[in-house]
């Protein structure tokens, strides 16, 4: 019996499918896996800043994450310039300047894969009571700051102050007591008490 040592093409073929493939499906199951981890980040972002109030820690933390996770997406990136330079020239929130939130919410919902439009987008459910929660934590935060810099005061208002006769009066009388004490001892009198 003879064996035959000539390789074939297809025995070739067959040898590399064999060493090559595992790796290949490996390779491409990693792509798919990272194109999807940069989605659902793309995702998180979005909503992140959609279920936020556009200045909280939260919503400024996601907005500076913009950079790196759309940094693919030319349209969201221009967006989010055009949002950050309007936000730097103003602290309060104009109309300008929630166009372009509204703006780059919208080239972010299509970079992520949603269809939302822009009507949606300006519209949020946001009780009236979070708006005045809100308010009183930055009027207390700002009354805080105020207080620990040294710019402010607590404002004081004694309305009733429980008055003892007695404890008056024995006051009075420990006062003269110290003061004829200290006439013996030959301390002056200061000017104020005389």
């Amino acid at each position: 019996m003879q064996w035959d040592t000539t390789m074939k093409l297809a025995d070739v073929a067959i040898i590399c499918a064999t060493l090559l493939g595992p790796i290949f499906a490996v390779q491409v199951q990693k792509f798919f896996e990272v194109r999807r981890e940069r989605a659902d980040r793309k995702a998180a972002i979005l909503r992140t800043v959609l279920t936020s109030a556009p200045l909280s820690y939260q919503a400024v933390q996601a907005l500076n994450g913009i950079r790196i996770e759309f940094e693919d997406d030319p349209k969201v990136l221009e967006a989010w310039r055009n949002y950050i330079d309007s936000r730097t020239q103003g602290h309060q929130l104009s109309s300008q300047a929630e166009s372009l939130y509204v703006d780059l919410l919208y080239q972010m919902s299509k970079s992520a894969g949603y269809r939302i439009d822009k009507h949606t987008l300006t519209s949020s459910y946001n009780p009236m009571l979070h708006n005045k929660i809100e308010r009183d934590q930055e009027i207390i935060r700002e009354g805080a700051v105020k207080l620990f810099t040294g710019e402010g005061a607590l404002p004081l208002d004694v309305r009733n102050l429980p008055a003892d006769p007695t404890a008056y009066a024995e006051s009075e009388v420990l006062r003269q007591m110290l003061i004829a004490w200290l006439e013996k001892q030959g301390v002056e009198r200061p000017k104020a008490y005389i």
